[in-house]
């Protein structure tokens, strides 16, 4: 009997905390009267979860929570319309994902300022407990293992905090990023750079000596990297930087020709691909589109090692699932998706990224866009004469011309099963508007 009870407990402790962590998205929607605009909340079947006009909706989340705006200050909401906390900050964000969930997520911040000083208070969004001890002038999106905050009296200087609330890399940068592969981006100060020349770093990294060498420019400061212990690995006199992906990071630097190029480093700080494109993508899949020449028309796909993979194109977008696509000429007649081969596999067709298995594409002799799966198959029964934006929760937004009537709706919204669930009654093919394209016979009245 004890077995069976304690069985019994561990089902619903399961059951519980999976609905506690569960993911709901929602969608903001909206609808004007002139300059005047009433916002409200979907779900992602289009049932209305909080009515248009009820509250001014800022944002909305994937776990069933709405940041609203009442006089100026920000709250957030359930998806019953129901107080989480009452309207109480300048900005209220919301944060969840499986490794936040596993300690104590999904979280928010409330952030504050006046003329003297600035906070930012984390806090669970099921108990509204604060969890940071450490007091914080600013604070970034909440990502484990580290994220980077603002700290009281270290004169506005970002360091890096853990998901046990505690500093784990000292405020000392004047901008910290997001850790990817180990390594996160920081915007060093004039005085860090010259106390790090000033010590025994150059003498230990090559990547350090060859920016303490410039230092006397005014150019010498700028981005690089640092290691889970706060160490920096690269050069830091990187105009920009973006994180790391397939074990590359795309980096822009003045160069002696007198241009800011973009090149990559690897995960020791290595400019494996040295600063030579006007224009580069990050890597995805082990390729990178690049273009040398920067008058457009001339781009390539290149491998981590720098080595053309596709050669004379006009454009391309970075792989996506395995594919990409490519423009073989700059005349729109050219152009298909490709394999990490290089192989044509969709001809033809093309434009957007394929993201859980489908994509939009223009259609260059029907004039419109429609959504394609992996065979080249059109999957939905309706066109669009807009291009729609596949986000990475399977919602699809579309934005809506200014010059048509139906302009009191300026977006609308498409679900992961393709119904238009934004404006009203766009899924039915019998409404009439200059967006959506049904085919000849499918309004039967």
């Amino acid at each position: 009997m004890k077995f069976h009870r304690l069985v019994l407990f561990v089902i619903l402790l399961s059951v519980t905390l999976q609905a506690c962590s569960s993911r709901r998205p929602l969608v903001r929607v909206a609808m004007w009267a002139g300059e005047e605009e009433k916002s409200g909340v979907l779900d992602v079947d289009g049932v209305e979860v909080i009515a248009l006009g009820r509250f001014q909706i800022h944002r909305t989340s994937e776990i069933g929570v709405a940041v609203v705006e009442v006089q100026g200050l920000e709250g957030l909401v359930d998806e019953d319309g129901d107080w989480i906390i009452e309207p109480q900050a300048e900005r209220a964000r919301v944060f969840t994902s499986p490794e936040l969930d596993r300690v104590g997520g999904p979280f928010y911040q409330l952030e504050n300022s006046d003329e003297q000083h600035s906070n930012c208070e984390i806090r669970r969004v099921k108990t509204g407990e604060r969890v940071n001890d450490v007091e914080l002038t600013s604070c970034y999106e909440i990502e484990a293992p580290l994220f980077a905050v603002g700290t009281v009296n270290s004169g506005n200087l970002k360091g890096f905090m853990n998901t046990n609330w505690e500093m784990e890399i000292p405020a000392q940068f004047e901008f910290g990023g997001y850790f990817r592969d180990g390594l996160a981006k920081v915007r060093v100060t004039e005085a860090y750079a010259e106390a790090l020349c000033a010590s025994d770093a150059p003498l230990e990294n090559e990547h350090i000596r060859a920016a303490c060498q410039e230092f006397d420019n005014s150019r010498a400061y700028g981005w690089g990297f640092i290691n889970r212990q706060g160490q920096l690995i690269s050069r830091f006199d990187y105009q920009q930087v973006s994180s790391y992906s397939s074990g590359r990071a795309r980096v822009r630097r003045y160069d002696d020709s007198g241009s800011y190029l973009y090149g990559y480093i690897d995960e020791t700080g290595v400019e494996v691909i040295p600063p030579q494109y006007i224009w580069a993508t990050d890597f995805s899949e082990g390729y990178a589109v690049v273009d040398a020449t920067g008058e457009g028309g001339h781009a390539k796909i290149i491998d981590l090692e720098g080595n053309y993979f596709i050669n004379g194109i006009c454009t391309a977008e970075p792989f996506s699932e395995g594919l990409a696509f490519v423009a073989y000429s700059c005349s729109p007649t050219k152009q298909a998706y490709i394999n990490t081969s290089g192989e044509i596999v969709i001809p033809d067709l093309g434009d957007g990224p394929f993201l859980a298995g489908h994509a939009w594409v223009y259609d260059i002799k029907a004039r419109n866009y429609g959504l394609i799966d992996k065979k080249a198959n059109w999957v939905l029964p309706y066109r669009l004469t807009e291009e729609p934006k596949r986000q990475s929760d399977g919602l699809s937004r579309f934005e809506i011309p200014q010059e048509t009537e139906e302009w009191k709706y300026r977006e609308g919204w498409i679900n992961p099963d393709g119904k238009i669930i934004w404006p009203p009654d766009w899924n039915d093919p019998c409404h009439e508007n200059d967006v959506i394209v049904w085919p000849e016979g499918s309004c039967e009245k």
